[in-house]
């Protein structure tokens, strides 16, 4: 799990393409998405909503798509 503080950032960075999908409520001020390129850092503002969100997550390294639907949650207090 990650904390947040509301209206804070959080920075992004995979050793593949990526993409990021939010269920049942996103923290992200962006919207309930996000994707980049591999190495890319992509760096986000959550929120003032305080609350505990979901997200699954899949990464493209070498031809082989990896998906994670049970990421850690991030918390924003």
């Amino acid at each position: 799990m990650y904390h947040a503080k509301a209206n804070s950032s959080i920075t992004w960075i995979a050793n593949g393409n990526w993409a990021a999908q939010f269920y049942n409520g996103t923290p992200l001020k962006e919207g309930t998405s996000l994707s980049a390129s591999k190495g890319v850092e992509l760096k986000t503002t959550v929120t003032d909503v305080k609350g505990v969100y979901h997200f699954a997550v899949a990464v493209e390294i070498g031809g082989e798509v990896f998906l994670d639907a049970g990421c850690p949650t991030i918390i924003i207090d």
